[in-house]
C-alpha cells in the first residue's frame, strides 16, 4: 500500500513538473471543448495603461505576486478545492513590449490535467478587456 501511495506522489511531482516547463500555447481562436494541460498566451493591442490593467485584475480578485521590469505576475484562488475557474489558483502574466502592446499569459497554479475550455475563456475576456479602451473606476 505504501509503495502505490509513492508511486502516485512521484507520478505527481514529475506531471506537476512537467506542466511548468512545457511552453505556453498560443490562445485558440475559438475555446476548445477539451484539452490537455492548458496553459496559453496572447500577444494583443492595448491601449489602457499599466495602472488600469493591473486595477482590472485586481478587481476580478487577483494580486500582484511580482514585478520584473515590464513583466507583472499576478495570481488567486486556492491550489486545493473546487475545479471552477473562478475559484481555482491561476498565475496571470502580463509583460508590456511596447506602449501599445502586451503579452498575457494564463496557467494553472499548480496542476491542471485537463480542461473543459474554462481558461481559455478566461483569457480571451481578459485580452478582450485589455483590446478595448475602456478604463476601470
Amino acid at each position: 500500500m505504501d509503495t502505490v501511495i509513492i508511486v502516485v506522489l512521484i507520478g505527481l511531482l514529475l506531471v506537476s513538473v512537467f506542466y511548468q516547463m512545457m511552453p505556453y500555447r498560443a490562445l485558440p481562436n475559438a475555446p476548445e471543448k477539451f484539452t490537455i494541460m492548458p496553459k496559453y498566451q496572447a500577444r494583443c493591442a492595448s491601449q489602457i495603461s499599466d495602472q488600469e490593467i493591473d486595477g482590472y485584475l485586481q478587481s476580478l480578485g487577483f494580486q500582484q505576486v511580482s514585478r520584473e521590469g515590464s513583466r507583472v505576475r499576478y495570481v488567486r484562488g486556492k491550489l486545493l478545492g473546487d475545479i471552477s475557474i473562478r475559484l481555482l489558483r491561476i498565475h496571470v502574466e502580463v509583460e508590456r513590449i511596447t506602449a501599445s502592446e502586451v503579452i498575457v499569459k494564463l496557467k494553472a497554479g499548480w496542476l491542471v490535467i485537463f480542461d473543459t475550455g474554462d481558461h481559455a475563456k478566461f483569457l480571451t475576456a481578459l485580452v478582450e478587456h485589455m483590446r478595448s479602451n475602456e478604463t476601470v473606476t
